[in-house]
């Protein structure tokens, strides 16, 4: 006798949930329309529900209708308000797009009517996001003036206009209390009347921009008056494009500055050799252009920033091998200690980055991400004796004494493997290898087995060659194991008859390579060029015995992405 699963959408079902329980499963979900759509009863609850309507969402060209029907619902709630206006609305400088005039001046009378409606509301305004051209937004913003006591968030995008510098957007909102504010610009820049309660509450600020070299009017200027005028901004992201040079020289101080990100923004040496961060935590630079001016910057942003706890320098430029570069003479003297430093990235033009690389001390360093610089260097860089993840990018070479990391438990290591061989990891238990076809790891394996033992219990090795014999002997030594990788590392017959525990034929009798899989319960292999269909048939055969202890196995062609996720089989 069978019984049938209750329907969960049953109606008898969700009648008998309590009023409260329907409450709480409402607020999880953002479209109390379709929760009024179910029944009657679960109608009559979202309309009792005004915090349901509180989320207003207006991304249809019927914004208007919505608004006026949602801001009603939502009684005396604060207010989360989303405009996003239809990318083919007209502008001034898209009336190509349009037919007449008068579809502008229509459109034109709906985000006037929009901000009526909405201007009433400002006073419950917890976070406003609006994003659409310039004509509009400004439109909206010019009615929607006045006091948000609850503002927490504020964004304000515009549509990219290549043509022109990013245009400089008031903000017309004030405020009677500190509460902090978090606000984003998108290919637009903010003008703040001087003194501004709004910039006053200002502790996050998000910009995303875009800029022409060949305009005038450049936005380093614009993003310099924002730091400025607003004193208690803690947490400033800068993305995008070049924010061109500024006419004025006149060094900007921040001392509530802890947090500074910046990505795509090649020139940004032009700001920071104009602002001082004395309380500087987290600095964070991707995809800058290296040069000797940006170097010294940097060099005495990491001398005078004291708190300092993550720094991350990630420059443009490919690579390059330090040797092949004139390297200046060593200053045991210019050490710069950066006590408080828990993780460094460094990635980029090491020709100039190496007097910088060079001086650097972390004590405290817990994670280590370096390209390109020498195995001295890299010695330096992880004396740390809590150093516990390092990712070691293209280092060629192997220092020339032994590095003991007591501490260290995850290694990733890139392009070139001699650096293993010199490490000394007595608490590593995860090891990933990411190499270039044709260049061999056994060497750096034995010579690392043959001075320490690393528990082992995860193994990934990508594109990396290494022969059966040595792959073998590897795996014999790896008793803890749990999850092994190999991707695209020319995994022969041999290696799956070894892995599936089918015995070698020897003069002495069948003798099994491995003890089998059952040692490896999480295992993916991308299957090489040298695995022929017998051995892929044996180890596959094998995996189905035991059902219950058989592992998990992926089989990948060689042209699957090497960042599929193994499922169980």
């Amino acid at each position: 006798m069978s019984m049938a699963a209750p329907n969960l959408l049953d109606r008898k079902l969700t009648q008998r949930l309590p009023f409260d329980v329907l409450l709480e499963l409402f607020s999880l979900c953002r479209t109390p329309l379709l929760l009024s759509q179910v029944c009657r009863l679960w109608r009559n609850v979202a309309d009792a529900c005004p915090m349901l309507w509180a989320h207003i969402d207006l991304l249809t060209s019927h914004f208007v209708q919505r608004a006026e029907h949602w801001i009603k619902r939502a009684g005396s709630h604060p207010l989360t308000i989303t405009i996003r206006f239809p990318m083919d609305c007209p502008s001034d400088r898209s009336l190509r797009m349009w037919r007449h005039i008068s579809d502008r001046e229509r459109f034109g009378a709906r985000v006037a009517r929009l901000a009526r409606i909405l201007f009433p509301t400002m006073e419950r305004w917890r976070e406003f996001s609006v994003h659409g051209h310039e004509d509009e937004v400004s439109q909206l913003l010019h009615t929607c003036h006045g006091s948000t006591p609850l503002l927490r968030r504020l964004s304000i995008s515009f549509e990219k206009d290549q043509s022109r510098s990013p245009p400089r957007q008031p903000i017309p909102f004030e405020r009677e209390n500190d509460f902090p504010l978090h606000v984003s610009f998108t290919h637009c820049l903010p003008c703040f009347r001087t003194p501004s309660p709004v910039a006053l509450a200002i502790t996050h600020a998000t910009v995303q921009i875009s800029f022409r070299e060949d305009l005038f009017d450049t936005p380093c200027d614009a993003i310099l008056r924002l730091i400025s005028s607003c004193p208690n901004l803690s947490h400033l992201c800068l993305q995008g494009g070049r924010i061109g040079r500024t006419p004025t020289h006149r060094l900007v101080r921040h001392p509530l500055l802890t947090h500074l990100s910046v990505s795509k923004v090649p020139d940004i040496i032009h700001l920071l050799d104009l602002v001082e961060v004395p309380s500087l935590q987290s600095l964070s630079i991707t995809d800058f252009e290296w040069s000797d001016l940006i170097v010294l910057c940097l060099t005495n942003i990491l001398k005078t920033c004291d708190s300092l706890s993550n720094v991350e320098l990630a420059g443009l430029h490919k690579w390059m091998t330090v040797a092949d570069a004139s390297i200046p003479p060593l200053d045991p003297e210019a050490a710069i200690v950066l006590p408080h430093v828990k993780r460094f990235k460094m990635m980029g033009n090491n020709v100039f980055a190496y007097p910088l690389l060079h001086n650097l001390v972390f004590p405290e360093l817990e994670v280590l991400d370096v390209e390109g610089t020498t195995p001295e260097i890299v010695a330096r860089l992880m004396g740390s004796l809590h150093l516990i993840s390092a990712t070691l990018r293209a280092i060629q070479g192997v220092s020339r004494n032994p590095i003991t990391l007591p501490a260290l438990e995850s290694l990733e290591i890139t392009y070139f493997f001699d650096i293993l061989g010199g490490l000394r990891l007595p608490r590593l238990t995860s090891l990933t290898l990411r190499g270039v076809e044709g260049i061999n790891v056994g060497a750096p394996f034995r010579h690392l087995f043959r001075h320490t033992t690393p528990p082992l219990t995860f193994l990934s090795m990508s594109d990396v060659r290494i022969v059966d014999e040595d792959l073998i002997w590897l795996l014999e030594r790896l008793p803890k194991s749990r999850k092994l990788e190999l991707r695209n590392s020319f995994i022969s017959g041999r290696i799956l008859r070894a892995l599936s525990g089918s015995p070698e034929r020897t003069s002495e009798g069948p003798r099994p390579l491995l003890d089998g899989m059952q040692r490896f319960p999480y295992l993916v292999l991308v299957s090489g060029p040298q695995a022929g269909p017998r051995a892929s048939a044996e180890a596959l055969k094998s995996l189905c015995l035991p059902p219950i202890k058989a592992p998990s196995l992926r089989s990948l062609s060689d042209q699957e992405p090497s960042n599929a996720e193994p499922r169980n089989s």
